[in-house]
C-alpha cells in the first residue's frame, strides 16, 4: 500500500508539472542579442543516442548532464570523454507574389527581373515599355517548395569539437552516509547561428501597411532602402558543473547541481545596400546604391545556476524530476561599426551589456524496464522563455537595426523517447526520437504560442570491454516551416547531422 501511495503521488506530481505553464529566418532580420542560445547542444553520447530521454535514468555517469539524482548507483570511480562533429545545411525558398498595384516591384525583389543601369531612375510605368517578356525570369515549376533545388540560397556549415565534454564521478562515504560526487566540463552551447535575407527593406515591405500607403497627393512618396541582411555568430559557451547524489532509502534518490557558464562568440551583422526605392500611388522608381554597414565584434556570455533532481525507483519503473532554478545569463559585447561607401570608410566602436532572467525550468521522465534486456524512457521538458525578462543595451548607432528591438521568445516544450537494448554483455543498442521547438515564432504565423518544431531521430551503440566503454551516437535532425507575409511566402529548411563518440573508463 505504501508503494502504491507513493506511485500515485508521483503520477499526480508529474501531471501537475506537465500541465503548468535549435537560427533561421526571422522576418526582415533579427539582431544579435541572444541568438543561437535557445537550445542546449548535445553533451552526452548515450543521452543523444536515446533521444535525450535521460531524466529518470540512474547509475550512469552521463546523468550529470540531465539529473544529478541519476548519479546514485555508481559503484566506483569513472571518467568519461566525448568529441562531436556537426554538419548543417540550411536553405530558404522565398516566393514574392505579384502585387496588383506594382507587379514589377515584386519581380525585382524576387530577382526575376534585373534593371539595366541605364534605366535607373525610370518609373515602372516606363520600364514596362522598355522591357521584353524574355527579360522576366519564370520560377521553376513543379518543384516542391521545400526542395533544395527550389532554394533561393543554400548555406552549408560544418563544426568539429575534438573536446566536447569530460566528466568524472566518485562514490564517497561521509558521516556514515553514501554519496556520489561528480564534476564535468562541457560545451553546453555549441553556437552556430546564421540568418540571411536578400530582400531586407526599411521600412519592411512584406508588412501589409507598407504595401498600401495612404497618399494625400500625387507628389507624396515613401522612401524604402533595399539591402542584403546577414547575421552570423559562432563560438562555444562552456559549462563547468559539480553535482552531488544521495540515496534516501531504496526508493528515493536525490541530487543537487551547480553550473557555471562562460564563453565567447564572434558576431557579425551586415547590411549591404542594393538600392533605394521611391514609391508613390501605384508606381515606383528604382535607384541603385552602394553602402555596406558591417557591425562585428565579440560577445562574452556568463551565468550561474543551481538545479535539483529526484528519482523514485520502483524496480521496473522509475520516475524522474529535474528542476533548474531561475538564473541570469549575461552578455558583454564589444563591437565596431564600419560603414563603407564608394568614396569613404568610417568606423565607430561601441560596447554594452545585455542580460536575460530565465525562470525556473524543468523536466519529467519515466524509465520502464520492459524486459531484462529492454528499457523504454519517456521525457518531457519545459523552458518558459515567454516569461523570461530580456534587457538590451542600444547599439548607439541610431540608423542601424538595434538590439533594443528583438523578437519575443516563446516557451520551449520538448518531448523525448529512448530505447536501450542490451544485446549481450558487451554490446548495447540504442535508439530515440525527440521533438523540440524553436524559441521564437516566425513572422506572419498566426499561432504565437510555439515556434516551429524540429524532429530528431537518434541511434547509437555501446561496446564494453573490461573497464572501458566505447559509445557512438548519431542524430538526423530536420526542421521545416513556412514564414508567411503579405508580400511573400518563405519556405525554410534545415537539415543537421550530428556524430558523437565517447570513452568511459571505470576503476
Amino acid at each position: 500500500m505504501k508503494v502504491r501511495h507513493i506511485l500515485v503521488s508521483m503520477v499526480t506530481l508529474l501531471a501537475l508539472l506537465v500541465l503548468s505553464d535549435r537560427a533561421l529566418a526571422q522576418g526582415n532580420g533579427a539582431d544579435l542579442g541572444f541568438q543561437g542560445l535557445g537550445q542546449i547542444s548535445p553533451q552526452s553520447v548515450r543521452g543523444l543516442a536515446t533521444g535525450n530521454a535521460y531524466t529518470a535514468r540512474s547509475g550512469d555517469i552521463e546523468s550529470i548532464y540531465f539529473n544529478p539524482a541519476g548519479l546514485n548507483g555508481i559503484q566506483g570511480f569513472q571518467v568519461s570523454y566525448s568529441a562531436k562533429t556537426t554538419e548543417t545545411t540550411l536553405w530558404e525558398n522565398k516566393m514574392w507574389g505579384d502585387q496588383e498595384s506594382t507587379p514589377l516591384l515584386s519581380m525585382i525583389m524576387d530577382y526575376r527581373f534585373e534593371i539595366d543601369p541605364g534605366q535607373y531612375g525610370v518609373t515602372d510605368d516606363s520600364l514596362w515599355l522598355l522591357m521584353d517578356i524574355e527579360d522576366i525570369g519564370i520560377p521553376e515549376q513543379g518543384v516542391y517548395h521545400y526542395e533544395r533545388s527550389a532554394a533561393s540560397w543554400i548555406e552549408e556549415r560544418s563544426k568539429q569539437l575534438p573536446f566536447n565534454s569530460i566528466s568524472a564521478v566518485l562514490p564517497v562515504t561521509l558521516f556514515d552516509q553514501d554519496f556520489v560526487l561528480g564534476g564535468s566540463y562541457s560545451s553546453q552551447y555549441n553556437v552556430d547561428d546564421y540568418d540571411r535575407n536578400d530582400s531586407h527593406t526599411d521600412p519592411f515591405l512584406a508588412n501589409r501597411p507598407y504595401m498600401h500607403y495612404n497618399y494625400e497627393t500625387s507628389d507624396d512618396t515613401a522612401h524604402v532602402v533595399w539591402s542584403k541582411f546577414t547575421r552570423n555568430r559562432q563560438g562555444v559557451i562552456n559549462s563547468m558543473r559539480f553535482a552531488l547524489g544521495y540515496s534516501l532509502g531504496e526508493v528515493i534518490q536525490l541530487g543537487l547541481g551547480v553550473n557555471s557558464l562562460s564563453g565567447d562568440t564572434e558576431d557579425e551583422l551586415i547590411l549591404d545596400k542594393i538600392a533605394s526605392l521611391d514609391l508613390w500611388s501605384k508606381s515606383f522608381v528604382f535607384t541603385h546604391d552602394s553602402l555596406v554597414t558591417r557591425t562585428s565584434g565579440t560577445s562574452s556570455f556568463s551565468g550561474f545556476n543551481l538545479d535539483m533532481g529526484f528519482i523514485f525507483d520502483f524496480s521496473t519503473i522509475d520516475f524522474g524530476l529535474h528542476i533548474k532554478l531561475p538564473y541570469r545569463l549575461n552578455r558583454d559585447w564589444s563591437y565596431t561599426r564600419q560603414i563603407t561607401s564608394l568614396d569613404s570608410i568610417s568606423s565607430t566602436p561601441s560596447n554594452g551589456q545585455d542580460f536575460v532572467d530565465i525562470p525556473a525550468s524543468g523536466a519529467v521522465g519515466i524509465n520502464i524496464q520492459a524486459t531484462q534486456d529492454l528499457s523504454i524512457a519517456f521525457d518531457m521538458g519545459l523552458i518558459p522563455y515567454e516569461s523570461a525578462t530580456f534587457e538590451y543595451a542600444d547599439f548607439g548607432y541610431g540608423d542601424i537595426v538595434s538590439d533594443s528591438t528583438q523578437y519575443q521568445w516563446v516557451d520551449v516544450l520538448s518531448y523525448q523517447v529512448g530505447l536501450t537494448y542490451e544485446f549481450s554483455d558487451f554490446l548495447t543498442l540504442m535508439g530515440g526520437y525527440r521533438s523540440t521547438p524553436l524559441p521564437y515564432v516566425p513572422w506572419g504565423v498566426a499561432d504565437k504560442s510555439e515556434g516551429p518544431r524540429s524532429m530528431g531521430l537518434t541511434t547509437g551503440i555501446s561496446i564494453s570491454v573490461m573497464n572501458i566503454q566505447l559509445d557512438v551516437a548519431y542524430e538526423y535532425q530536420e526542421l521545416k516551416y513556412l514564414e508567411p507575409a503579405y508580400a511573400y511566402l518563405n519556405f525554410v529548411t534545415q537539415l543537421r547531422n550530428t556524430f558523437l563518440v565517447g570513452l568511459t573508463y571505470g576503476f
